[in-house]
């Protein structure tokens, strides 16, 4: 058994750190806040979920190979990978913004492959895949939990409904900022599997290494916004609602590996 209820204090102490104060709409502040806060989602960012949970801890230990969990992580990675894209496209169509637009196809085109379709991102996931044994109809036969579904949906509807700034810090801030940490701590974490062995997992610094460009993009688009402080704190709250979110997908993997008693929203209140 794993606990997972600590984790959950993070989201309120980075709540209070994210509070706009007097002054802050100061034009003379509006350089300052901009380094602030890049400083502030290094730091959060140290200890996100989407690579720091207690889930996560388990899986990567080296001497945990449980192929059948490792499989259904692997699982759930190949469809967020499926439904990041569904949620950049959403992102683009929501807003008006020509310049987050254009930042967004471009990272849609380097997803793809940028013109080759065996460099592609879901491409790569799916060579994984095949490389752990899966056939062609098994990745099209994968089923993730319903709490890991629950967390696809919800991140595809808040591209779709919320404010485009709040959709930018959760899916572009949260997620894409910190996708070459998590997946080279996936690619570190599985080369000690025994169980993995013969298993393409160069895929996964390949992929690492583009979030890193990706990130850079994102980090651009983004600081134009942090001069003003109603934008900024719109920006954080997507980026605190990322936490509460991957929160939500790695304590329901946890649960339905029989890894905590209580039920994800119970554990989620503690």
């Amino acid at each position: 058994m794993i606990n997972v209820e600590g984790i959950y204090k993070l989201r309120q102490q980075w709540r209070g750190v994210a509070i706009v104060r007097p002054g802050d709409q100061s034009p003379g502040n509006a350089s300052r806040h901009e380094g602030v806060f890049w400083q502030m989602c290094e730091q959060w960012g140290m200890t996100h979920p989407i690579h720091s949970h207690p889930y996560l801890d388990y899986l990567f230990d080296p001497g945990n190979n449980d192929l059948g969990a490792i499989k259904r992580f692997v699982e759930v990675l190949y469809t967020f990978c499926e439904r990041f894209h569904d949620c950049l496209f959403e992102l683009g169509a929501h807003t008006r913004d020509e310049e987050i637009r254009r930042t967004i196809a471009y990272n849609l085109y380097d997803e793809y492959g940028s013109g080759n379709p065996r460099r592609g991102h879901l491409q790569l996931m799916r060579d994984l895949l095949h490389s752990m044994g899966y056939s062609e109809a098994g990745i099209d036969a994968i089923r993730i939990n319903p709490g890991a579904e629950q967390f696809m949906a919800e991140m595809l509807r808040y591209c779709r409904e919320e404010a485009t700034l709040k959709a930018l810090g959760c899916i572009c801030v949260g997620a894409e900022c910190n996708g070459s940490t998590y997946f080279r701590k996936i690619f570190k974490a599985f080369q000690q599997k025994p169980c993995l062995r013969g298993a393409d997992l160069g895929v996964l610094e390949l992929h690492a290494g583009d979030d890193e460009e990706h990130r850079e993009n994102m980090i651009k688009m983004i600081t134009p916004y942090l001069k003003d402080a109603d934008s900024r704190r719109m920006i954080q709250e997507g980026f605190l609602d990322s936490v509460h979110l991957f929160q939500q997908l790695w304590t329901s993997m946890a649960f339905y590996e029989g890894l905590v008693e209580k039920p994800m929203a119970v554990a989620m209140a503690a």
